[in-house]
């Protein structure tokens, strides 16, 4: 499963949905591996917040029996980010970075120069991390959530030859009230078409997908969250 939260660490829908999928889906005897981005952490100077709080994270562990939580390291923090919003976080990484020691610079990854590269690199990681698994734990099927992740289900999927399943929570049309970024929209677009079967997370969603990305009705289900 390919996702971009997992409570604790989550700010919607998205990621709440996510673990009960995977729980329900351990609970019925599936082995999950949730591959999720470490998100890159910056020095947050918000007034607002407590002293005396913290930003919870977590750690590589088996949140159930049958789930193994995989961090992988991204160079963005959102999964709706824009190319501006990706130019202007890694500028801010970078001056951060620069405030660091020489040890922690060197030991962090290289980022991608724009948001394409950075999915491509995001995607590569995956790819060998699928690949890389014993025979013990042969990935089946891929579960990817929402348009980031999907470039990374596609390659696994050619990898691996198994199924890819596309979970959408929301479309680039209905994000941007129809006015889409074209690279976004035909990246969804294509995917959606490669891929097996899409999950909709609502019946206005599924319209979307049927009459503006011309996915054919059948070949997608409607789950609500």
């Amino acid at each position: 499963m390919l996702g971009w939260e997992f409570p604790p660490v989550y700010s919607g829908g998205l990621g709440a949905v996510s673990k009960k999928l995977a729980t329900e889906l351990a609970v019925l005897g599936a082995d999950i591996l949730f591959a999720v981005p470490h998100f890159v952490r910056q020095n947050i100077g918000n007034k607002d917040i407590p002293r005396d709080f913290e930003m919870v994270d977590f750690d590589d562990e088996k949140f159930t029996k049958n789930i193994t939580l995989t961090k992988i390291h991204a160079g963005f923090q959102s999964p709706y980010i824009s190319e501006k919003g990706y130019t202007e976080q890694l500028k801010t990484t970078v001056l951060f970075q620069k405030n660091k020691s020489q040890t922690a610079q060197k030991s962090h990854a290289v980022y991608g120069q724009n948001l394409w590269e950075e999915i491509d690199r995001f995607a590569a990681q995956i790819e060998l991390l699928a690949a890389d698994q014993p025979a013990s734990k042969k990935i089946e099927i891929i579960h990817a959530h929402d348009w980031i992740t999907f470039e990374v289900g596609i390659r696994a999927k050619i990898k691996l030859n198994i199924p890819l399943i596309c979970h959408v929570h929301s479309t680039e049309m209905d994000r941007t009230g129809g006015k889409p970024n074209q690279e976004v929209f035909n990246r969804e677009k294509y995917a959606l078409e490669f891929c097996d079967r899409v999950m909709a997370v609502s019946q206005f969603t599924k319209d979307i997908l049927v009459n503006q990305y011309g996915i054919p009705d059948s070949k997608i289900e409607v789950i609500h969250n």
